[in-house]
């Protein structure tokens, strides 16, 4: 089967580390994890090649290159510091993140199957 990872099985990949709904990664809030995991899906974005920065960030919450950068920038220092989300080590979870989406890009089930009310309205009101 073919290993296809694209924009949306980056964000699904991501959603479900984080055991949230894909649909938060396009919602316009700021809240910390949310943010935290569009940067993340950006991060993966721009690894694997899947679009110039403004089509990524169009893809990824609806925002625009200069948004993708900062993320970029963000991470990166994140990375190089060891900064730690809930006592796991960033790059642990974006390692995590992308052997998610690997196993989802040779799935025959699509992404979408990670849509659930149940974990999209804990963050829907933000």
């Amino acid at each position: 089967m073919e290993n296809k990872i694209t924009t949306q099985i980056i964000k699904a990949a991501v959603a479900e580390y984080f055991g949230c709904d894909v649909r938060l990664l396009d919602l316009n809030t700021r809240e910390r994890k949310i943010v935290i995991m569009r940067q993340i899906a950006y991060w993966l974005a721009v690894k694997y090649k899947l679009g110039s920065l403004g089509e990524i960030g169009k893809a990824i919450g609806k925002k625009d290159h200069a948004t993708v950068i900062h993320s970029i920038k963000a991470i990166n220092n994140c990375l190089d510091t060891g900064w730690r989300y809930n006592e796991v080590k960033l790059n642990e979870i974006i390692n995590s993140c992308e052997a998610i989406a690997h196993e989802l890009s040779t799935e025959t089930i699509r992404p979408e199957r990670h849509l659930t009310d149940a974990n999209f309205c804990e963050f829907a009101m933000y």
